[in-house]
Order: structure tokens, then sequence, then C-alpha cells
């Protein structure tokens, strides 16, 4: 399910009716993912004030190969 949201903005609540599980469940997996360098979380940029700031993480996969 990660692959499909590549480079995307990471949005908890669309994997979790996926998934058919909980928040908290989703963002464990995603800590585990994470903490084994199997995926990226580029966190928002936040320096810009006049500009529509988006403050989601994007989700990148850092398989390769």
């Amino acid at each position: 399910m990660l692959a499909h949201y590549h480079g995307q903005l990471l949005n908890v609540s669309e994997l979790r009716r996926s998934f058919g599980a909980a928040d908290t469940t989703i963002r464990g997996y995603r800590d585990i993912l994470e903490a084994t360098f199997m995926v990226r979380l580029l966190q928002p940029w936040h320096e810009n004030i006049g500009k529509r700031q988006v403050k989601a993480p994007n989700i990148r996969s850092d398989a390769r190969a």
C-alpha cells in the first residue's frame, strides 16, 4: 500500500480505511518501516510564511537495488 502512495502526502486515514485497522496500528507499522530504513518520511518545509503550507509528510520508498 505504501508503494501506491510513493512521493505523495501521507494520509494515515486513507491507509487505515484500506487496511481496516486503527490509526495507531498504521502509525506503528510506519514507524517500524522507517526504523528499518525501508521507507523515509520527508518532513514538510515551514520557511515561507506567505504561501500555502503543507504540514503532512511525504512518504518515499528507500528500496535500492
